[in-house]
């Protein structure tokens, strides 16, 4: 299901069991009202267990972004079920897809989805360089 700016916090509850860090609440709310990105869910007796968003959206690219399954859900191919809807989506509008990870096991799920890696981003800390 496509979520809103009102399914936010519960975006949030997902990231916050997931991720050690992602984008501000306001920041996701604000990119979903203005149709900079979409987010798209998977529920479970009401309550979101899976999303997969895509952000910085023009015409012709999409950033994947914020790909997330609560933990409890995990291995049963929910997350990936969500991701590829939103991929499915963006492709139909003739979308050239990217996404950058961190988790060895999301390299895998984007591999085995067709996903080539092009190159490696690096990320180094103030203070540390």
């Amino acid at each position: 299901m496509r979520l809103s700016p009102l399914d936010v916090p519960e975006i949030l509850k997902i990231y916050q069991s997931v991720f050690d860090s992602f984008a501000a609440g306001p920041y996701m709310a604000e990119k979903l009202a203005q149709g900079r990105g979409r987010a798209f869910g998977i529920k479970h007796e009401d309550e979101l267990i899976a999303v997969a968003q895509s952000d910085y959206e023009s015409d012709q690219f999409a950033l994947i972004v914020g790909v997330a399954t609560l933990k409890e859900y995990q291995g049963k191919s929910i997350g990936r079920a969500c991701f590829q809807f939103l991929c499915s989506e963006l492709v139909k509008e003739g979308k050239t897809l990217h996404l950058q990870y961190d988790s060895p096991i999301a390299g895998e799920l984007y591999k085995s989805t067709g996903f080539i890696n092009y190159e490696r981003v690096f990320h180094v800390s103030r203070g540390e360089c």
